[in-house]
Parts: structure tokens; C-alpha cells; sequence
């Protein structure tokens, strides 16, 4: 039986951190940023949806942000013991928040912490004891029954997801997912009963914490991390596997999970390729040419495989710190480096 994934993606959790904090700023436009050298601005860390909307994008150094938004809040990190270092506790300690509340809800779901706002959620246990308890017939009827209320934010990949929202009706799409291939199938059923199961989980984190959260559900991390993208913010997105095909079509290589790096960019350009639909073209043989030790787990990957599993884990395996230093705080020498 194929496992069933969620995701849980904080929307922009370090503004909404300064958002709780700050209460007059909820539903402005907010940025954080960290100090550079001597104390001065550095560049962009987090940017809230409502100031994405005006264009301001993370690495922005504020004056340009402050051209496109003229009414953007600016809001920094805390600065450590050393002026040139920041204090994060209290973004870590938002996040444990979070995590008390996913670790609380079901002893059957497997939480792994994938960074300070992400969690990779195992729901496979707690979904089949679902089916075999209730039964699949009376999960289907609960789950069709009012779907503005049990699925609420939920959207289903299915590639017309993605156009105008003029011509795109989201309950009429799940509607008609449920009343045929989740009554046919139990693998889309057991991801219509994980949808649900997330949207409580959301919802759950909104009431003990105030935080928004976007969500993906799926077989796999990998699809689950593509997915809950799809839809942001405050929205969560559920993939069943036979839509893969038409989803990657028009995914970019670079947006999936383990290809935004050198190896995406390596590919693209072997190739002369773009979207996944692309790299599933790509023959074994010609894989096995160029990228030897990795063929076949690009091969299973282009086609929406990924066995990776979901590890109980509560604290993070490393932090990722960066600082921007424009200008006149431009580093120059190793001294200066090392300082």
C-alpha cells in the first residue's frame, strides 16, 4: 500500500512571528531584516504575502523595497551578544511552539521537523486505521457530505488547478475527484482522508499559535513539497499519483525537492530541457552517460518516485545562517571574514 505524506509550510513564518508580536501589523505589508556590519540594514529575509504583492522579494535591500512599497513595515531580527550577530531564539521558540502542536495531535502520525517552519508528516497509520475502523464507504459520505466545510482550503492538482480562477471551480474539481476515483479507488480515498486530516491540523496550529499554514499532501516528500507550494498562502493541495504526468508537464526542474541546485541547473543544460515532463523523457541510457551515480534515482524521481521516509525527528539536523554585506559593509579580506 502506497504511504501517505503531508507537509506543513509555514507562510512566511518569521513575519508572522513579528506579526504576533506586533498585532497592528497583521494584514500589512511586512518585511524582516537582519542588521549587516556596524549595526546598518542588510538585506531581506522574510517577506510577508501582503508586501510580495508590491513586488519586494527576499534579498531586496530596503530602499529598493521601500520604492515599490512606501508603506512597507520593517521589522529586524534581534541582534546577538556581538552587534554583527543575530538572536533567533525567538523565531526557534515560534517554532516549537508549532511542533508541540503537531507532536500532540495524533500519536499515529510520524513528525519529522524538516527546518524551523516545515514539517514532513507521515500519515499513513493513522489513515488506514481510519478505513479499517469506520469503514471506506462512511469516510467517502463524510468527506462529500459538505465539502465547503470538511475541505475548505483544499485544492486537487489536477492541471486545470493551475489557470484563471474565473474558469477554475476548486469544489466542483474535488467533487467530482470524490464522487469517482476516491469511490473507485482506495488510494485516492486515503488521500482525500489525509486532506482532511491536515486541514484539522491547520486549523489546529492557527488556534493555539495565530500562525497561517500552507499545506501538500501525496505519496512522497518529494511530491508533497512540490504541491503544498501550488496554492499559497493559507491553502494546502492534494496530488494523487496518476496526476503526475500532467502536473510535471509545466513544473520547472529547479522547484522540485534535491533538483534546485547544481545538479537541476546540470541537467537543464545537458539536455536542453525545462520542466520535469522534460527529464521524463530522458532514457535511462542517456542518464547513465552523464550523471553515472545518480541515473536512476533521477529516472524514479522524473516519474514522481521518491522512497525517502518521514523519521520521527523534533530539532533540526543543521541551521542555515546568511548575511548580506552591500556596499560600503562589502567584506574585503580574511580578517574581516573571520571578525
Amino acid at each position: 500500500m502506497d504511504r501517505v505524506i503531508g507537509l506543513i509550510d509555514m507562510d512566511c513564518f518569521y513575519a508572522q512571528v513579528e506579526q504576533r508580536e506586533h498585532p497592528e501589523l497583521w494584514n500589512k505589508p511586512v518585511v524582516v531584516v537582519q542588521h549587516a556590519r556596524e549595526g546598518a540594514p542588510g538585506g531581506i529575509l522574510a517577506v510577508s504575502y501582503e508586501a510580495r504583492k508590491f513586488g519586494v522579494r527576499r534579498g531586496m535591500m530596503i530602499p529598493e523595497a521601500k520604492l515599490k512599497c512606501p508603506e512597507l513595515n520593517i521589522c529586524y531580527v534581534p541582534q546577538g551578544e556581538h552587534i554583527d550577530k543575530a538572536d533567533i531564539q525567538k523565531y526557534r521558540d515560534a517554532s516549537a511552539e508549532v511542533f508541540d502542536v503537531l507532536n500532540a495531535f495524533d500519536e499515529r502520525i510520524v513528525v519529522e521537523r524538516a527546518s524551523v517552519d516545515e514539517a514532513f508528516l507521515d500519515l499513513t497509520a493513522l489513515v488506514d486505521q481510519k478505513v479499517l475502523e469506520i469503514g471506506a464507504a462512511e469516510l467517502l459520505q463524510s468527506l462529500t457530505c459538505d465539502i465547503s466545510t470538511v475541505l475548505p482550503t483544499t485544492y486537487l492538482a489536477d492541471g486545470n488547478d493551475k489557470g484563471s480562477s474565473e474558469q477554475y471551480d476548486r469544489e466542483k474539481s474535488l467533487r467530482n475527484w470524490l464522487g469517482m476515483q476516491c469511490a473507485q479507488q482506495i488510494s485516492h480515498l486515503r488521500l482525500a482522508i489525509a486532506a482532511q486530516i491536515i486541514e484539522q491540523m491547520r486549523a489546529r496550529i492557527g488556534e493555539c499559535t495565530q500562525f497561517f499554514c500552507s499545506g501538500g499532501i501525496a505519496n512522497n516528500k518529494m511530491l508533497a513539497k512540490l504541491v503544498c507550494a501550488r496554492h499559497k498562502p493559507r491553502q494546502q493541495t492534494v496530488l494523487p499519483f496518476e496526476y503526475v504526468p500532467v502536473v510535471f508537464e509545466e513544473t520547472p526542474i529547479g522547484d522540485v525537492r534535491m533538483l534546485g541546485g547544481k545538479l537541476g541547473y546540470a541537467l537543464q543544460d545537458r539536455f536542453a530541457i525545462g520542466t520535469m515532463g522534460d527529464l521524463a523523457m530522458v532514457p535511462l541510457e542517456m542518464l547513465e552517460r552523464y550523471f553515472e551515480g545518480q541515473a536512476q534515482w533521477i529516472h524514479q524521481m522524473a516519474r514522481g518516485f521518491d522512497d525517502e521516509p518521514v523519521k520521527a525527528r523534533n530539532s533540526q539536523q543543521s541551521i542555515a545562517v546568511s548575511k548580506n554585506f552591500p556596499g560600503k559593509n562589502a567584506l574585503i579580506t580574511v580578517s574581516e571574514v573571520r571578525r
